[in-house]
Order: C-alpha cells, then structure tokens, then sequence
C-alpha cells in the first residue's frame, strides 16, 4: 500500500470516529434536555397553588384604557387645532386686516381678552405680555420658584407651594423683547421685537 493510500484509509477511519462521537454527543444532548424538562416540571407540580384572592384595584382596568385614550385623544385634538392655527397665523403680514387665531394653553383654555391683529399684537404692553406669557406657561421661572423646585427635587419640601407674583418690571427691555419673541413664536406670527427669529 502506498502511503497515500493509508493516509486515505486514516482518514476515513477519523471521519467515521467523528461521526460516531457527533451522534454520541447529540443523543447525550437529547437525554440531557428530557432530563431537565422533565425535572422542570416535577418542580412545577411541587409547587403550591396560592389560594389568595388576587386584588384588582392595582391593576389597570379597560376603564381606565378607554379613560387614558380619551384623555390622549383630547391632547391630540388640542397640539392639531394648535398646528392648524399656528400655521393660520404664520400667514398673516403686519398690515393685513386678518384676524389672529388664538390658541389654547395647556389646560385647554382659550383665551377672550386676546390681540385680534396682528398690528395690536405687535403693539401689546409689557404688562399684558406678561399676562399671555403666564396664560401660555411661557413664563421663566424666577430665582425663588428654581430654588423651591429644587429643596422639592432634593426632598427636603413635599410640595412647591410658592406663588411667585411677576410683572413687567422685572425684567429689562432686552428680557421682554426676547419674551415676546418667545410667546410670538408660539402663536406662530413672523412679527419679532428683537434679532432672534
């Protein structure tokens, strides 16, 4: 025989070898897994059923679904109607006689004493810029409000409670231009007082 041809028969011998331990390993395998799947559940079965009622009221209920999505939807309706009037008056030009839609803040309410143009818009006093700033929830909060928050972050307050009463002096020129830049940019008018866009 030639060298090449036990090299062959060696080889064959070692794949045969390999195929026998491969169904050995995979029947070991298959024995191992019943084994455990069967202990598994000889385990469940030894387990003891609990008898408590179970409560509830920590659950949620299709009650309060249906509740939370009519709660999402009126969000929804409210940011909608907000877009659609913002884009409104994002078309209306300085000299346009065109009425301003106003918006709802974010409890839903509409504003009545509201500028109808945007002329009387532009024109809006400090103080009234500080009423729909308040009306709006645009209003930074003051030094005594962001120090309140955060004993109450810390945990040393339960609730903020301070009520802080803003006006217009209390903020220079340049700060109430930039508000009204601010509150501008939310009803959606071009108009700004000041550089920013």
């Amino acid at each position: 025989m030639s060298e090449l041809q036990q090299l062959k028969d060696q080889l064959k011998i070692l794949q045969e070898d390999v195929l026998k331990q491969k169904k050995v390993l995979q029947k070991t395998t298959q024995q191992l897994l019943e084994y455990q799947v069967e202990d598994t559940r000889r385990k469940l079965q030894e387990l003891p059923t609990p008898n408590a009622e179970i409560d509830l009221s920590d659950y949620t209920t299709n009650d309060d679904i249906i509740q939370l999505v009519g709660e999402l939807q009126g969000q929804l309706d409210i940011v909608e109607e907000r877009a659609i009037r913002r884009t409104a008056n994002s078309t209306i030009t300085l000299d346009s006689e065109r009425k301003l839609a106003p918006l709802r803040n974010n409890d839903g309410e509409e504003l009545l004493d509201f500028p109808t143009t945007l002329k009387q818009f532009s024109e809006i006093d400090d103080d009234l810029l500080i009423e729909l700033l308040r009306f709006y929830d645009l209003l930074p909060l003051t030094s005594a409000e962001k120090n309140q928050y955060q004993e109450f972050i810390d945990g040393s307050v339960d609730v903020p409670t301070l009520q802080v009463d803003v006006s217009s002096s209390d903020f220079s020129k340049k700060e109430l231009d930039e508000l009204f830049d601010t509150l501008a940019r939310y009803i959606g008018v071009t108009f700004r007082r000041g550089d920013s866009w």
